[in-house]
């Protein structure tokens, strides 16, 4: 009879969730990379022309995770730019940034600026001056040195929106502006995204990333069924039922793969590990062990008959 130890498969799971973590924050840098490029813009803004009457688009994206970019100086020749910003989702959207945090809510008078924007000097810190409005500094831009977000100013505030003749409105869900706007996009996606050709390699990577995943899932749900074996047959003599023993074994499977993934989930809470997209992964994968070794059991009770 095949026996398989206990630290194979704590191996296994452990190697596996530290193995999603890599993927994800190299796909959290990518997306960084790509937004430094593009001046903090995806492929989805569109500019929008605001008439006395204001946008009634806007009002009908209430609802909608997107974020509005004021542009209150642009000068192309040094780089530097100064957004006004407003988001209807304060908190859900971070710009590369190489040091601090990013505004938690809206209108809090606060600037997250790149590393040769100039600066005064507080007792608490430092301030930047626009129309002789301080806002207190929070973060620096840029992930790269040096980096196209050197001279960019972000300010939290709302009043320029209020009092703007244009606005770039953004949003990370591709079909929600096109479909508010018309599709009136302006915005071409320029740098890493071109030169590297991030667009074709990084979803292959994800890809081929959520293959292995699956796979080891797979080898996992079999290995617990290897160690259970012996005992799911000295059940089933003594007369416990093939649905009592399947649910107790998935009860301390899911129970083990809880233990030994904890550890990783936590790390998503701690800078800049924070991803949703972790644990909606560590959800499926979840799933996907729940039911490969569901298959592997009921197939193998099916063919062999009562020794399971």
């Amino acid at each position: 009879m095949t026996k398989v130890r206990d630290y194979k498969i704590e191996i296994l799971m452990s190697l596996l969730m530290f193995f999603v973590l890599i993927i994800a924050y190299y796909a959290h840098v990518q997306n960084m990379l790509v937004l430094e490029s593009n001046r903090l813009l995806t492929e989805n803004a569109v500019r929008v022309r605001i008439d006395d009457g204001g946008s009634p688009q806007l009002e009908s994206l209430e609802g909608t995770n997107y974020r509005i970019f004021v542009i209150l100086h642009e000068n192309i020749e040094t780089n530097s730019r100064i957004y006004a910003f407003h988001t209807s989702m304060p908190g859900s959207w971070r710009p590369p940034m190489s040091e601090g945090t990013f505004f938690e809510e809206n209108d809090t008078r606060e600037a997250v600026v790149g590393r040769h924007v100039i600066l005064e000097e507080t007792a608490n810190g430092y301030i930047y001056i626009f129309n002789e409005q301080a806002y207190e500094v929070i973060g620096f831009l840029g992930l790269t040195t040096p980096s196209l977000l050197d001279e960019t100013v972000i300010l939290n505030t709302s009043y320029y929106k209020l009092h703007a003749s244009e606005l770039v409105v953004d949003s990370d869900n591709s079909g929600a502006l096109t479909n508010v706007f018309e599709g009136e996009s302006n915005h071409q996606v320029r740098g890493v995204l071109r030169l590297l050709e991030v667009d074709f390699f990084t979803p292959l990577i994800l890809r081929y990333s959520q293959l292995i995943s699956i796979l080891t899932i797979v080898v996992i749900g079999y290995l617990y069924f290897l160690k259970t074996k012996e005992e799911n047959m000295t059940r089933h003599l003594i007369g416990e039922g093939r649905i009592s023993i399947f649910n107790r074994n998935i009860f301390y499977l899911c129970l083990k793969w809880l233990l030994f993934t904890l550890p990783f989930l936590v790390l998503t809470k701690i800078g800049f590990w924070q991803n949703v997209q972790i644990i909606t992964q560590w959800i499926l994968l979840s799933l996907a062990l729940v039911a490969s070794y569901g298959l592997i059991y009921f197939i193998t009770s099916r063919v062999r008959g009562s020794d399971l």
